[in-house]
């Protein structure tokens, strides 16, 4: 009898397990509530729904089902990430405009408790964000992933460091600490009011010497053969174009990274940035920048969230990363803490077939599917929803 009840058990336990990540999968996205609430509650329900039919007392369903409505409708707040949907939380814009080729950009300030974050958004995305408040957190990056993309200068020898280029401006996180370490850096942002809101809001600052923003098109720039001509290459290119839910796709390919690999020195370190769910769009990224570089190592800023930045680290040679010393922190807990848990944010990439050789379907960009841009797009905006509260957006 023993025996025949665990074999029946066991896999009624497991479909319903089954059926409690995917309704609960589902009821996230849907309702746009984090999903380990939703789990609560559809395991609360099926909980209460088994032990009805166990001991035939409907009460014993009723009470676990109304503790399970009511922590969807009444705790929510309490149970979400302080940035979303915390009580009390104020926005307040600073700035608003139209860009020239498209899109509105904002600089917002999120305030919740003692805590103010200055955001930059540009439709429905976050370019970047710095703590104002409090005074010891103050000028330190919000998201951790631009800390991800500053151990590229820990894969090249310092004496062969000098020169960096910088695809995509944001709030100016990367360039700026770049600057800090005393290198040439050169940064190309496409949208001049961008680039006017990091100088305005994000102090990020420029001068004739060694901190260069050129406001224009990359995809020109890049296509150019005359770009740089004369000019050392850079030890160290970010690329770093994603806005809006989405990329340029003239900037995405075989074609693109072979025009970026141009540029760079044989000793230096490619990161390209890319938010999302891993496949297809990120395994694909690796298989590009492994047919034009050779190798490709990828971490991710969360590796328990399926939609997190990735960072992608490409190389003509192997990448292997130096510990960090103090000098490397500038003074951020921040970045330290980033740092430390850098070497656990790997992900393999044996799981994805690296082939020799990548075909280019057009040399420009088409290589990334579309479809699966748009799909990429579309889960990106949910996330967001869910990562922010809604009254950042309608700001």
């Amino acid at each position: 009898t023993t025996t025949t009840t665990t074999t029946t058990v066991f896999p009624v336990a497991l479909l319903l397990l089954a059926a409690v990540h995917v309704a609960s999968s589902v009821s996230s996205r849907v309702l746009t509530l984090p999903y380990p609430l939703t789990t609560l509650f559809w395991a609360l329900t099926v909980a209460s729904v088994f032990l009805a039919l166990l001991t035939r007392r409907w009460l014993a369903f009723a009470v676990p089902l109304l503790v399970a409505a009511a922590l969807v409708l009444g705790v929510p707040s309490s149970l979400s990430h302080i940035a979303n949907r915390a009580a009390g939380t104020k926005v307040s814009v600073l700035a608003q405009g139209e860009c020239a080729l498209g899109g509105v950009t904002s600089v917002i300030d999120v305030v919740v408790d003692d805590f103010v974050a200055r955001m930059m958004r540009h439709d429905h995305s976050t370019l970047g964000g710095m703590y104002v408040l409090p005074r010891h957190a103050a000028g330190d990056n919000v998201f951790g992933a631009f800390y991800l993309h500053e151990m590229a200068r820990l894969a090249v020898p310092p004496a062969s460091l000098s020169r960096v280029l910088q695809i995509g401006l944001g709030i100016g996180v990367v360039p700026a600490a770049m600057a800090q370490h005393g290198l040439n850096v050169t940064t190309v942002e496409i949208h001049p009011l961008i680039a006017s809101y990091a100088q305005r809001y994000f102090g990020f600052a420029t001068n004739n010497a060694t901190r260069h923003l050129l406001v224009q098109d990359a995809t020109s720039l890049l296509q150019d053969p005359t770009t740089f001509v004369g000019q050392d290459r850079f030890d160290l290119v970010f690329h770093d174009v994603f806005a809006g839910g989405s990329v340029p796709a003239s900037l995405f390919g075989i074609g693109p990274f072979e025009q970026v690999g141009r540029l760079l020195a044989d000793h230096g370190v490619l990161v390209v940035n890319y938010c999302c769910r891993r496949e297809p769009v990120v395994d694909r990224l690796a298989a590009m920048l492994h047919t034009v570089f050779g190798h490709v190592r990828l971490f991710a800023e969360s590796v328990d969230e399926p939609t997190t930045n990735f960072v992608l680290f490409a190389s003509k040679h192997p990448i292997a990363f130096r510990d960090p010393v103090e000098n490397d922190f500038l003074g951020s807990a921040n970045r330290q803490a980033v740092f430390a848990a850098f070497p656990h944010l790997e992900l393999s990439l044996k799981e994805t077939t690296l082939p020799d050789k990548v075909t280019s379907t057009g040399g420009n960009g088409d290589d990334l599917d579309e479809g699966a841009l748009r799909a990429s797009a579309r889960e990106h905006w949910i996330v967001m929803n869910q990562a922010l509260p809604r009254e950042f957006w309608l700001a």
